[in-house]
């Protein structure tokens, strides 16, 4: 009798394993809150960013470790997160653009974009190169590496954190491109 019950044990506890519920997948994008501290004087042009390997798969990145790149399997961006940072300048930008040629042509390189978590708290860090032209004239060339405090560990606050410093360079660079010429 034993022997019979070890089978039907087994298809019992593979069939409660069976009925587990896998997790839901969270999708997520990038949204700038706030207004923008000028008008630009021209129209804005924003070409498609490039990211660096490491962070352009679609499964959010997170660090604890300094030497450690790990990605949440649930937590995912939306669709490819150079898309996503690219819609957000746009977003951003084109409502407080002129339609004055020659247009602002903006072009970025992310090179960072994770939740990391460490001694100092969570956080959202975002490095970012940005190029601005306006015509054969280069205005703005600036690396950004922004680490923004996170309100809590996990990849939704980290996204609210990672748009908030996304949010502070854009007006970093409106600011830097509406400035009067130096003298």
């Amino acid at each position: 009798m034993r022997a019979s019950a070890a089978p039907i044990l087994l298809l019992a506890a593979a069939g409660c394993a069976l009925t587990q519920a896998t997790p839901e997948t969270h999708y997520y994008l990038l949204a700038v809150q706030g207004s923008p501290p000028a008008r630009l004087p021209a129209a804005v042009r924003v070409h498609p960013f490039t990211i660096d390997t490491a962070f352009a798969g679609e499964r959010i990145a997170y660090q604890t470790q300094p030497t450690r790149l790990d990605r949440y399997t649930f937590h995912r961006w939306a669709t490819d997160p150079r898309a996503i940072v690219t819609t957000a300048v746009r977003d951003y930008l084109e409502p407080i653009a002129s339609d004055a040629d020659p247009p602002f042509e903006i072009d970025g390189h992310i090179r960072r974009l994770l939740e990391r978590d460490d001694a100092s708290g969570p956080a959202g860090m975002l490095g970012l190169d940005l190029t601005v032209r306006r015509g054969d004239r280069v205005l703005l060339s600036r690396n950004y590496d922004e680490r923004e405090p996170a309100a809590r560990p996990g990849p939704e606050a980290a996204v609210e954190a990672l748009s908030r410093a996304l949010g502070r360079i854009l007006d970093d660079a409106v600011t830097r491109l509406t400035a009067p010429p130096p003298r």
